[in-house]
């Protein structure tokens, strides 16, 4: 089933649109050999991020009893995952979620890979940019669908003759210009082999510098103002069931009569209120 957008296009130098503004495959290797990159746009999740999502996702397991929007194009199995684990919990817990309780919020907070928020985290965007190179038998399907080239690069036997995925790498949106920062301070990054900087980040230690900087010089001649931005998948919602998967877990796990002396700190202490459901607490005591 083929992903379909009605966003604008957008024209990477160098690179033919396999999945117009996901999937690009480069214009100048050969017939047998085609490299391809995927684009998605993406805000890594603090703690706080999470403890938010899975207060959401909880409101709708104990109003629907499952989870509300459409499915995810990429991290659908992940989110299933999530849903069954959160469908297994009692209502006490999903409340002391969605309620914040202290005890819970504490709980979800320590079992999440996500970082605790600070000023290096909070509102960070980035492009990430997957690299890799696949048979031109695969390209030659011309497939839309985004999920067909993410299984290709991902494939066990393509990996081990040293194809599919090689390396992934993101460059941090300026909060200020909403841009890429200047495209000289990433080329000298790339040049100088650097692989961990707040603005350039590369997942491998080591990387084909000409490739990424070719890739670099494509990037800013397809995102050159903001609102081109827009046009790439954002995928920070795949992000957050990663990182709640754990947490819901170790919380659907909890046997609070095992931990007596912490079961009264995890379910027994609400926030304030918020005054809206005040009122409705007080108009519900009054109908009763």
């Amino acid at each position: 089933m083929s992903h379909k957008s009605n966003k604008k296009r957008l024209t990477l130098p160098g690179f033919f649109p396999l999945v117009p503004n996901e999937i690009y495959v480069g214009k100048s290797t050969t017939a047998d050999l085609r490299e391809v990159i995927a684009l998605e746009i993406n805000s890594p999740p603090t703690e706080d991020d999470v403890v938010k999502y899975l207060q959401q996702k909880a409101a709708e397991m104990l109003e629907h009893q499952k989870f509300s929007g459409n499915p995810l194009i990429r991290g659908e199995q992940n989110r299933q995952l999530l849903e069954n684990i959160m469908g297994e919990m009692s209502e006490d817990k999903l409340l002391g979620i969605t309620l914040g309780r202290e005890g819970v919020v504490s709980l979800l907070k320590a079992n999440t890979p996500a970082p605790h928020p600070n000023k290096y985290f909070i509102g960070r965007r980035y492009v990430v940019v997957d690299c890799g190179f696949l048979p031109g038998d695969i390209i030659a399907k011309r497939t839309r669908d985004r999920r067909f080239y993410e299984e290709a690069m991902d494939d066990p036997e393509l990996q081990q003759r040293v194809l599919g995925q090689r390396f992934n790498f993101r460059i941090l949106i300026d909060n200020d210009t909403k841009q890429f920062p200047e495209k000289e301070r990433i080329v000298s990054l790339v040049r100088e082999g650097v692989h961990g900087s707040p603005i350039f980040n590369v997942g491998n230690f080591c990387y084909n510098r000409q490739v990424v900087e070719n890739i670099v010089h494509s990037l800013y001649g397809a995102l050159s103002e903001p609102r081109r931005f827009e046009r790439l998948r954002d995928t920070t919602e795949v992000s957050l069931v990663e990182y709640s998967l754990n947490s819901a877990s170790v919380l659907n796990d909890y046997d609070p009569s095992v931990y007596r002396s912490t079961a009264s700190g995890l379910f027994g202490r609400d926030p304030a209120p918020h005054p809206d459901v005040l009122k409705e607490r007080m108009l519900d005591n009054k109908l009763n």
